[in-house]
């Protein structure tokens, strides 16, 4: 019996990182010697403290029951690691915890997109970025990012009725894969680019998703009425 799948399935190409990871092994395989820049897997032992408390939680009976919510005292850390390092006061409403902040954004699009909704996303950027919405059945469009302008949106890329169909708009910083936000000066220019971003939002109505550059947005007065932010919280961080 053939297996006939659906069309939404068939959209999907393999991986870019797969494809990279089969290049890796061939050169392997003749001998070649590879510095692997594809995938951001940690290089670093995790701190100790965090392997004792792991071991110490995987002793105890009631961790291995399902989580259907996250726990007080997770979403009070986020709090107030908010708060410490943005300066901003959340609620526990607004945070949700993710397999990663790929998973989020990816998923986002189920409950935002319909079929033939438009979405803007960065060129270059990360595969996810686009992936999400286009299984839902959107429109992806790309604006450009350029050297020229420290990779930031350039809002005159953006025609205004494409802006005005928008479902929302993707922007990640530091960005992948061009590694943006290097320099002071690109930050200055980032804070202007994200409050130029917040007007263009509320002019064209749309839904912005910030990810991991959530500092900037979070000053932002009214920015939960305009975004999301997705912050990646890294082993020595909290």
């Amino acid at each position: 019996m053939e297996i006939c799948f659906s069309k939404r399935a068939e959209r999907i190409e393999e991986g870019i990182f797969t494809i990279l990871n089969e290049k890796k092994e061939a050169l392997l395989r003749e001998g070649r010697e590879v510095f692997n820049f594809s995938v951001g897997t940690p290089d670093f032992r995790t701190p100790e403290h965090i392997i004792r408390a792991m071991e110490a939680a995987c002793g105890e009976p009631e961790n291995y029951k399902y989580a259907l919510t996250d726990r007080d005292e997770m979403l009070d850390a986020v709090r107030m690691f908010y708060k410490k390092r943005f300066g901003v006061e959340l609620y526990r409403e607004q945070i949700m915890s993710l397999y990663g902040s790929q998973e989020g954004m990816a998923h986002i699009a189920l409950v935002l997109c319909d079929p033939g909704d438009v979405v803007l996303v960065p060129n270059p950027g990360y595969p996810v970025f686009g992936m999400g919405p286009e299984l839902m059945g959107a429109k992806c469009v790309g604006y450009p990012l350029y050297e020229k302008n420290h990779f930031l949106p350039d809002f005159e890329d953006i025609e205004e009725d494409v802006a005005r169909a928008a479902k929302f708009m993707i922007l990640s910083y530091p960005a992948n894969p061009v590694c943006a936000m290097r320099f002071m000066s690109g930050r200055l220019h980032l804070r202007k680019s994200i409050r130029l971003c917040c007007c263009m939002i509320m002019r064209m109505r749309i839904l912005s998703m910030v990810e991991r550059q959530g500092s900037l947005f979070c000053r932002i007065r009214g920015r939960w009425r305009l975004g999301l932010s997705s912050i990646r919280f890294q082993s020595p961080t909290i």
